[in-house]
């Protein structure tokens, strides 16, 4: 004979399922707030346990420990949430060069550059790549809910969203979203291409006193 227990289910607005949280409002935004807690958790760690190191190998430090953006797929990239984790980053990115706080956001880009790549891009191709495994995906049940929540859901749906969101940024269409995977070169070229000009001397010139500063770069005429 079995037993029959009885237990209430209870009603809330949101819960987490293996590390993601999902509220009723379905953007993400619960998640990205404990996303971004949890990265300013880690970044303090490896800046106290690492201090000693010099920025190229505390930016390489930074991209292994601190760029796990679990759950990302499914936020909503239009909010200000986003914004929010983005700011959050390149705050982070600013004490890992030991920069001013006034030095803007591509020079901090260009700064990691060489050893991470801009964390918006990054939500953004994980997103696309996600919607490209999920239209390509063996399951049928898979496949039909991404089509309808791209073509029928749209604005209601956050795949839908995301979709027309990232084909009008990224100035491609909907059918490269059933065939074409986005690398992160690809990304990083069109961001370093929309930087104005003199941007990348100034920043080779702040790597320089960096260098200097660090003392892995002398000149004969230059004192610490």
């Amino acid at each position: 004979m079995f037993t029959v227990i009885r237990r209430k289910i209870d009603n809330v607005d949101k819960w987490s399922h293996l590390g993601h949280i999902t509220d009723t409002s379905f953007n993400g935004n619960d998640d990205t707030e404990s996303r971004k807690n949890s990265f300013i958790g880690q970044v303090n760690k490896v800046l106290v346990q690492f201090s000693k190191l010099d920025p190229f190998v505390r930016t390489r430090l930074f991209k292994s420990f601190c760029s796990s953006y679990y759950g990302c797929e499914l936020w909503d990239l239009n909010t200000k949430k986003i914004e929010d984790f983005c700011r959050t980053w390149r705050k982070a990115a600013r004490r890992v060069w030991s920069v001013p706080y006034k030095a803007s956001s591509d020079m901090v880009y260009l700064l990691c550059e060489s050893a991470s790549d801009d964390d918006y891009d990054e939500l953004c191709r994980r997103v696309w790549n996600f919607i490209v495994a999920c239209n390509t995906s063996a399951c049928s049940l898979v496949r039909g809910v991404v089509y309808y929540g791209i073509h029928f859901g749209r604005m209601k749906s956050v795949i839908g969203q995301n979709a027309w969101f990232l084909c009008e940024v990224l100035c491609r269409s909907l059918s490269d979203m059933y065939t074409r995977k986005l690398s992160a070169g690809v990304l990083c070229q069109r961001s370093v291409s929309a930087l104005k000009p003199d941007t990348a001397r100034r920043v080779e010139s702040m790597i320089e006193i960096i260098l200097l500063r660090s003392g892995l770069l002398h000149y004969k005429v230059l004192s610490y």
